[in-house]
């Protein structure tokens, strides 16, 4: 045999072999490759191969559990890639207890139309929001585990479980109920959330702001132990304040800015305002005339009335702050004696005490209105 016939065998063996060694790498790499949940198919299980990654990878795709078990478990981090991720709980509630990280999306739904939940007990930073469909339940922490900060559309139901102080800084929109749900947790909301729905308090508090500019709430708000609003500046508050549950709600304005009140709140606990701060009822238009629950008001900063027409306060008044008549007519009903700030009723307004209605303790008031005070200390002839 040739030494040249050698040489060509040894060339073509050569090839063969760095043919066979770059198809082995590349069906390797193929094989090393996490699968995730994508649209590959309709939807994926909890005994999907995707479900069973460390990470497990969201890239457009459906989680949707068999059913078979109840709640199902997801222990390792997710990334949520920006194609998003969708978690479907028409058979089964969904326990994430990693990390969930990434730009996407995660969507929360039921198809089937079955009420289920989705807890997140992770330190979870996706910046691409969280929609939670109707019949899902979003638990958001429980214990001293779980953290979300993102915006959150919410057609179902948010409920946040820490116990202590938590505080949510993204924006809640939509129509569906929102929970502070632990006994022992209470919510500070700093985010500007423009959601319709209720705000149920059902554990040591709410708080609307942190001392800054931001923070709000659009719905009604239910409160148990009460609802504190803590912002600088001028904030109007159009909802309802009522009761929660068997609770006594109370309103507490800690801010330094104006807390401009223009619903009808029935909430049965007391009100206070902090020195510095402002509640003024009603914005001077009609249908805006606001009120607050049956409750006694402690006033150590200003009340302001600012009412259309004629509205009755009859709320017991003490404290040292201002009272001021802004607009319209203003009818006293309580003996506020106790009351010792200073008195003003502005230009084109009225104040009148009627019935029991007293703020005897009170200095002789600046009128640059109308003062109607029948029967008070101020109703004596001229000496």
């Amino acid at each position: 045999m040739s030494t040249l016939f050698n040489g060509a065998r040894a060339r073509r063996r050569a090839l063969l072999c760095a043919s066979a060694s770059a198809l082995m790498l590349a069906l390797s790499s193929q094989a090393l490759a996490a699968p995730t949940v994508d649209t590959a198919q309709p939807s994926y299980d909890e005994n999907s191969a995707p479900l069973a990654q460390n990470p497990v990878v969201f890239d457009g795709g459906t989680f949707k559990p068999s059913g078979a078990t109840n709640p199902v478990f997801i222990n390792p981090p997710v990334s949520i890639d920006l194609a998003g991720g969708t978690v479907d709980v028409s058979n089964a509630d969904v326990s994430f207890s990693g990390d969930i990280t990434g730009s996407g999306a995660l969507h929360l739904t039921s198809s089937g139309g079955g009420a289920h939940a989705v807890a997140l007990f992770g330190d979870d930073t996706y910046t691409g929001g969280t929609t939670v469909g109707a019949d899902v339940f979003l638990q958001i922490g429980a214990g001293t585990t779980g953290s979300y900060n993102g915006d959150i559309v919410n057609s179902g139901a948010v409920g946040f479980g820490r116990t202590g102080a938590t505080t949510y800084g993204g924006v809640i929109s939509g129509s569906g109920i929102t929970q502070e749900g632990n006994p022992a947790g209470s919510l500070i909301l700093t985010g500007n959330n423009t959601s319709t729905g209720d705000l149920q308090e059902d554990g040591q508090g709410v708080q609307i702001g942190d001392g800054g500019s931001t923070g709000a709430w659009a719905g009604d708000i239910s409160t148990k132990t009460g609802v504190t609003f803590d912002r600088s500046g001028a904030i109007t508050y159009s909802g309802a304040i009522s009761d929660f549950d068997s609770g006594h709600g109370a309103l507490t304005q800690a801010g330094t800015g104006t807390l401009i009140l223009t619903g009808a709140s029935t909430f049965t606990g007391d009100t206070t305002i902090n020195s510095g701060g402002k509640i003024q009822l009603g914005d001077g238009t009609s249908g805006h005339n606001g009120s607050l629950g049956a409750g006694a008001m402690a006033n150590s900063g200003t009340l302001k009335l600012n009412y259309s027409g004629s509205q009755t306060f009859a709320n017991t008044l003490s404290g040292s702050g201002g009272l001021e008549a802004v607009a319209g007519t203003t009818v006293m009903t309580a003996q506020s004696d106790s009351f010792t700030g200073k008195t003003t009723i502005d230009a084109g307004a009225t104040l009148k005490l009627s019935g029991a209605g007293s703020i005897a303790g009170s200095g002789d008031p600046q009128v640059d209105g109308t003062f109607a005070a029948l029967g008070s200390k101020w109703d004596q002839p001229d000496a």
